[in-house]
């Protein structure tokens, strides 16, 4: 932890297309709502399974949800 909060970045937002796939078992999951407040989230999946180390627990499911992104965003442009 670092004392006196988040030092500047110079990064103020983050404006290109995002996704997120939630695991259930990921530590530290943020809530959606605080997700959505970080910047272009355009597309979000929660999973019930899997977990921190998802490409090994589960990469059909992460691998799909990549595919699935980029295809959303192909549509988009």
């Amino acid at each position: 932890m670092m004392s006196g909060g988040n030092p500047p970045t110079g990064w103020e937002h983050v404006n290109a297309p995002m996704r997120f796939s939630a695991f259930k078992y990921e530590s530290g999951n943020p809530p959606k709502a605080w997700i959505d407040t970080t910047g272009k989230v355009k597309w979000y999946r929660w999973h019930a399974e899997g977990g921190h180390f998802a490409a090994l627990e589960r990469p059909t499911t992460l691998c799909g949800n990549v595919a699935e992104f980029i295809e959303s965003m192909d549509k988009l442009s």
